[in-house]
């Protein structure tokens, strides 16, 4: 009890500073916005912390670890399989799996329709932070390694594209962070998010290079020049990538996750042969719906 009443008191503490930053309020509104002001999606709040109960929290913990059928165990470095098989056996084998093994469970939450814009405005300093976000639903079967990869290859040039016309040619910001993703899980969906900061002023003007940008890349596609930067980062990227545990770690996670053959990590030239022009400007007509 202690322990836990400590916890709690910092924890308070930490919310009530990251409420006085524009920044965390920022990304507060964005996340009920995008889940419609859901229950289960609700940015943390001091007095939420009050409403806790140790007993609660720890008997929902021990129900949580006491079946563990249809774990899966990922260990990762240099490793003996011969020493590790016994090892496994005793501190993995005698744990308890029931034979009721867990699921994920859809709790209903849904991204607001069509195009919808929200300004927050925080802080005392003229700095503006923009976040533009594409949604939409995807069906189960289109969650495939080729196209989460096609995704990954599109932010790249994005990123590329966008920091030379909104840093470089604009001088409008310091930099441009481009990432999206594909899950599956509960449903299956797609996402892509373009952050920036910059002038207050020049909001609108670097939002409509944003857009010419966008629309150019629904139309035509990345240029050639950008295509073969993306090629050669993602080659550099997996060299380092495969002589790092944290690395094969979340990759293997993720393989298993989706039920993908963990073999195919190792054939990533067949994904690098994925970054055409033709493939990303269809990702991008995909990723880039300007009604979503």
């Amino acid at each position: 009890p202690q322990a836990f009443a400590s916890f709690r008191e910092r924890s308070k503490k930490f919310l009530q500073n990251r409420l006085l930053q524009p920044q965390a309020v920022f990304q507060d509104e964005l996340t009920k916005v995008l889940s419609q002001d859901h229950p289960r999606r609700q940015p943390p709040r001091p007095e939420t912390l009050d409403a806790i109960d140790l007993d609660q929290a720890t008997r929902f913990f021990r129900s949580r670890f006491a079946d563990l059928d249809g774990m899966t165990f990922v260990i990762v470095g240099a490793v003996d399989p011969t020493t590790l098989k016994p090892l496994v056996a005793r501190w993995l084998g005698g744990l308890p799996a029931a034979g009721s093994p867990s699921s994920f469970r859809d709790v209903g939450v849904e991204p607001p329709q069509g195009q919808k814009t929200v300004v927050v405005r925080r802080g005392l300093e003229p700095k503006a932070a923009v976040t533009r976000i594409f949604h939409g639903d995807l069906t189960p079967e289109a969650v495939v390694r080729e196209a989460v990869h096609d995704a990954r290859s599109l932010a790249d040039a994005l990123r590329i594209e966008l920091r030379d016309v909104l840093r470089e040619e604009d001088g409008g910001v310091y930099g441009v962070s481009v990432s999206a993703s594909l899950v599956d899980r509960p449903r299956a969906r797609r996402s892509l998010s373009i952050s920036f900061g910059c002038d207050p002023k020049r909001v609108d003007e670097l939002l409509a290079d944003l857009d010419t940008v966008l629309e150019r890349f629904r139309s035509e596609g990345p240029k050639p020049e950008t295509l073969a930067k993306v090629r050669e980062i993602q080659r550099r990227e997996r060299e380092v990538s495969l002589r790092d545990n944290g690395f094969w770690m979340g990759v293997l996670q993720s393989y298993l996750a989706k039920g993908w053959d963990p073999r195919l990590i190792l054939q990533f030239d067949s994904l690098l042969d994925r970054v055409t022009q033709e493939n990303l400007r269809a990702a991008a007509r995909l990723h880039l719906d300007p009604s979503r």
